[in-house]
């Protein structure tokens, strides 16, 4: 979903609502660089929002290079347009979006699950169950997630990229 508002186009990526003591309903949209609570009374126009299965294609070290899927052009993005997604990004990953407002490129949306090969965490915990036990794991990426502590280097796993939780183990 994406708005518009007196600064820019704005991708809104998740909406959390708070009832503070006045009970007064307000809604918490993340800006990149700006967190703001907007209350229930203000308006925003709505923008069209155009989308195209991409591609990743690769890294070069400071940008990550992309292929529309419709037209065959190719784009790139760097770390500030990316934002966490970044993490995500590997050879392969299917069911990406091009975002694109009033014809201009304006991101990419990853699925709502990745799968990533751990390289680096604590070895197993013996007798430890997957009940309310966590240990750190870094990712192919280079993304450091909780696991459970069943988990060894080299297993595959689902991550969410809405908020890089642990899903599940993959075969």
């Amino acid at each position: 979903m994406a708005v518009r508002d007196d600064r820019s186009d704005v991708k809104q990526t998740t909406t959390g609502f708070r009832d503070p003591r006045h009970h007064i309903c307000q809604t918490q949209i993340p800006i990149p660089g700006l967190e703001r609570l907007l209350p229930e009374r203000d308006k925003f126009e709505d923008v069209d929002v155009e989308r195209h299965p991409c591609s990743f294609l690769y890294f070069d070290g400071s940008r990550w290079h992309f292929m529309d899927d419709v037209s065959f052009d190719q784009f790139d993005l760097g770390p500030e347009e990316l934002g966490d997604s970044k993490g995500f990004l590997v050879e392969g990953i299917e069911d990406m979006e091009a975002m694109y407002v009033d014809g201009t490129l304006a991101g990419v949306e990853l699925p709502n699950t990745v799968d990533l090969v751990i390289t680096d965490t604590t070895p197993p915990i013996k007798g430890a169950t997957a009940a309310a036990q966590l240990k750190s794991a870094t990712l192919e990426t280079g993304v450091e997630v909780q696991v459970p502590p069943y988990l060894t280097s080299g297993e595959r796993v689902r991550i969410d990229t809405r908020d890089g939780h642990f899903v599940e183990r993959v075969k």
